[in-house]
């Protein structure tokens, strides 16, 4: 495994750090907690960065225009595991990408929690790595509301595992986004481009 962690820096205005936000959003989920089991056995290694990439090929799906989400996770910089699959229902693009967000954030809860029962520590939130600006915005901002009801629950969920301190949620490029791999058909070059950057 690559024991080196990636280098995460917040390069904004330091009043809107996911910190800072995180506070703010605890006023509005005040009883959000990250369960941790009390029987978690003794650590018995170095602490662990979880980072995860999540995109999706809006209405991919030639027949039926379901989106692909596409999930990536690594452990420090190696990848441990993935998704890809056809959303249940049809969907807006930005209702695409908050259901893929929604996701991998509970595919974040499982992981979490299975790694202490085996002694690894993990302190520190997840890094969730997202191309979508709107997304990453209503995510990590308490005073962004969203008004679709076909949308609550992946937008509270979200919304309050960030305030909870499960993940940090990141605008990122659409050329650095990974998870390409799973979501739709690449040219060869652009593959191979891909793989290089992944540690297996």
């Amino acid at each position: 495994m690559d024991r080196t962690p990636l280098d995460i820096k917040y390069t904004g205005p330091q009043d809107s750090s996911p910190e800072v936000r995180r506070k703010v959003m605890r006023r509005i989920y005040r009883d959000t907690r990250e369960k941790i089991s009390d029987n978690v056995p003794e650590i018995r290694g170095k602490e662990v960065q979880l980072n995860i990439y999540v995109d999706v090929d809006h209405v991919g799906h030639k027949v039926t225009r379901h989106s692909q989400t596409g999930i990536l996770i690594f452990f420090n910089e190696s990848l441990i595991a993935f998704d890809s699959k056809h959303q249940n229902t049809v969907d807006f693009f930005f209702g695409s990408e908050y259901i893929a967000l929604k996701l991998a954030i509970e595919k974040i809860i499982s992981l979490r929690y299975k790694l202490r029962m085996i002694g690894v520590e993990i302190n520190e939130p997840a890094s969730i790595f997202c191309d979508n600006v709107s997304v990453v915005k209503i995510a990590v901002n308490s005073n962004v509301t969203l008004k679709k009801k076909n949308l609550s629950i992946a937008y509270h969920k979200c919304r309050e595992f960030f305030a909870a301190g499960v993940a940090d949620i990141y605008f990122t490029y659409s050329e650095e986004i990974l998870v390409d791999l799973l979501t739709k058909v690449l040219p060869v070059v652009k593959r191979k481009e891909i793989s290089d950057c992944i540690y297996i």
